[in-house]
């Protein structure tokens, strides 16, 4: 309660500011589609866009079973209705609409016209704008003289990294970006402002690097600041798990004792228990396995636990970081498992190694490949990872869709024997699926690999 008078109290003493509120300055941006969403999602609040987000994923989830099981998916689960953007006064945004992002906000506001002709106001996800030109740089800084000092401007490099976004605790906590993904990211409250290098004044440059998206750069106002500082006494948790998410895919197997694809049947909560000095919570999922690619499976079926994020009661937190594991009932998937004492536990606590398959295992596939040469057993992995991206549709205008997100793993695991998979993508409708497969193309021929190398763990 002590917060929330705070909180209050401050409100009135910034409201008591300005009688006349000042119009907030504005750069241009364009809309940008982000996973399965052909576009920018732009709602009253943050926490309608997002809920929007997460809704509009589970329709596009739905319907492609639907489309790959003939409606036979139907019969075991009502369909997801299509988001209905206009009840909750929300629009979505086709890509490359020009927009007006408002700077020294907490969250991303953008001004964007619709095709109707009438403009909407509102909040959209970090990931879900562009900037116009790439070129733009943050506000020149006076110095004491009240000259400007030129900014450095330092080389592009697409794959640099952004000390002041990635690092434990950066920026990427106070926007609610996951660099890379739009997914496996939670927002409840707000993060320790301090955590962002926003102490009471601009955030700070760090290495030359410049923000992915304009506005993140700009002077916090005077309301901002203070109601953020205020957030910091809401009760909160800023989690920071000690694993490290492997970055090759056949890592996972190099940390496994078990690795096999089935179908989950069911899971349920088994309490909680501390890992390597984390509190985290224990599920116990049972599968039906119908293909083994590594160790020795205990039979048709395998009990195991499964290690998710333990949240407690009445708190708020913030997480942000690689995918959380999440298993579902029905849902067929590529797991890793360890054994642990008596019992199978998933290879590592809360990130997701799984991978969602097809419903089906491929038609004449050996059931066990473990004892199969090394070579052998990675094109059977990969081939399940293939038969996930080759039935995917058409992805919408904007994004690359599910397809690409299978690229990395049936590289780690071919190398150069990849390229016919990836050919495949040349003749895509979808340009920024030709894209993505262009790239992976150009890296093996810039490594100069050919299929007939062998490749092995290392």
């Amino acid at each position: 309660m002590k917060a929330v008078r705070l909180i209050l109290v401050l409100l009135l003493a910034v409201t008591g500011l300005s009688q006349q509120p000042k119009q907030r300055p504005s750069v241009p941006v364009k809309a940008r589609g982000v996973g399965v969403v052909p576009g920018a999602i732009v709602c009253p609040d943050h926490q309608t866009v997002s809920f929007m987000f997460r809704w509009y994923g589970r329709y596009w989830e739905d319907a492609q079973q639907d489309a790959l099981t003939h409606g036979q998916s139907r019969l075991l689960r009502e369909p997801t209705a299509k988001p209905d953007f206009e009840r909750y006064k929300c629009a979505l945004i086709a890509p490359d609409t020009p927009m007006m992002l408002e700077v020294g906000n907490v969250v991303p506001v953008v001004t964007a016209k619709l095709p109707e002709g009438r403009s909407i106001r509102g909040v959209t996800l970090t990931g879900m704008f562009k900037r116009v030109d790439p070129q733009v740089t943050p506000p020149t800084p006076q110095s004491r003289h009240g000259s400007q000092k030129a900014p450095q401007q330092p080389p592009h490099h697409s794959a640099a990294p952004e000390p002041w976004r990635d690092r434990p605790g950066g920026c990427n906590r106070f926007w609610g970006e996951v660099p890379g993904r739009s997914d496996g990211y939670f927002f409840r409250f707000y993060p320790r402002i301090l955590s962002c290098y926003a102490a009471l004044g601009s955030l700070r440059w760090e290495s030359g690097h410049q923000p992915r998206s304009p506005g993140v750069y700009t002077i916090v106002s005077l309301t901002t600041k203070i109601l953020l500082l205020a957030a910091m006494f809401v009760p909160h948790v800023s989690t920071a798990y000690p694993w490290v998410y492997p970055g090759d895919f056949r890592e996972r197997l190099r940390m496994s004792d078990l690795v096999v694809s089935g179908t989950v049947m069911d899971t349920s909560r088994a309490g909680t228990r501390v890992v390597d000095g984390t509190e985290v919570t224990a599920n116990v999922a049972h599968l039906r396995i119908d293909r083994v690619f590594q160790g020795e499976a205990p039979g048709e079926d395998v009990q195991f636990i499964w290690l998710s994020m333990y949240i407690a009661t009445g708190r708020g937190f913030v997480y942000s970081g690689p995918p959380l594991a999440s298993f579902r009932p029905a849902k067929r998937y590529l797991i890793f498992l360890k054994r642990t004492g008596s019992q199978w536990e998933v290879a590592m606590p809360v990130y997701a190694l799984e991978v969602e398959l097809t419903t089906e295992p491929l038609r004449d596939a050996s059931r066990d490949v473990s004892r199969a040469p090394l070579q052998q057993r990675y094109q059977a992995l990969a081939e399940e990872l293939e038969t996930v991206a080759l039935a995917q549709p058409v992805p919408p205008r904007g994004v690359t869709g599910i397809a690409a997100t299978n690229f990395p793993a049936v590289f780690d695991l071919l190398a150069g024997c990849a390229e016919p998979f990836y050919r495949h993508f040349l003749g895509s409708p979808s340009p920024e699926l030709r894209k993505a497969a262009l790239d992976w193309l150009e890296l093996i021929r810039s490594r100069q690999l050919r299929c007939q190398q062998s490749f092995t763990v290392q």
